[in-house]
């Protein structure tokens, strides 16, 4: 192969690696926020001995995650 095209291939899997660290990125971002506000729901239904804490916690969670995804990574139209 020449010299041009081992550089074009480089750019390729440069890209392609941004893309993929921006999608692992993403699956973090919602997974922590489910993981940290369910982890606190969990808490509240622990000291006050409710059941609803988790699944509010974890809907929250998703809903913070879902926001910051967009506002980090959303593009106008």
């Amino acid at each position: 192969m020449s010299l041009r095209a081992d550089i074009g291939d480089a750019r390729r899997t440069a890209v392609e690696a941004s893309g993929h660290d921006q999608g692992m990125r993403i699956v973090s971002y919602l997974l922590a926020g489910m993981v940290c506000y369910g982890g606190l729901g969990w808490g509240v239904d622990h000291f006050l001995g409710t059941r609803v804490g988790v699944m509010v916690g974890l809907l929250f969670g998703t809903a913070v995650s879902i926001w910051m995804i967009i506002k980090r990574y959303g593009r106008a139209a």
